[in-house]
């Protein structure tokens, strides 16, 4: 069964999903820790090795091993679909798409049918 409806004419633009203020500082705190933590974690690696002592680089390399070793939810796992983390990103990154079911390699988008091996052969 597909998850998409027919597409129907608006009388006026949708809007998007409304966030609240959790959801936006949870959103934020989702760019910080992939887009900036990297940046700091170089940038005291860095210092550490022009002006830091044993003691900091050791520190830097804890914290990066630490990092390296923390333990994630698999991304197909319910506790991660389901955490309000990945709720306010789905919120956060909602959008709408348009799927013409008549063009034989989008007829199966978001159905089931699309994990089937014959499906596979279509695409290469």
């Amino acid at each position: 069964k597909a998850v998409t409806s027919p597409a129907q004419r608006l009388n006026a633009p949708r809007r998007p999903c409304p966030l609240s203020l959790r959801d936006e500082l949870l959103a934020l705190s989702f760019f910080v820790a992939t887009l900036v933590l990297p940046f700091l974690l170089a940038g005291a690696t860095v210092w550490s090795i022009l002006y830091g002592t044993a003691r900091h680089r050791l520190g830097v390399v804890a914290v990066a091993v630490l990092l390296a070793c923390h333990p994630l939810p698999g991304a197909g796992s319910l506790a991660a679909r389901c955490s309000p983390m990945a709720r306010a990103l789905g919120r956060y990154f909602s959008l709408e798409l348009f799927v013409d079911r008549s063009d034989p390699l989008a007829a199966a988008g978001f159905t089931p049918h699309v994990d089937k091996p014959e499906r596979l052969a279509e695409f290469l």
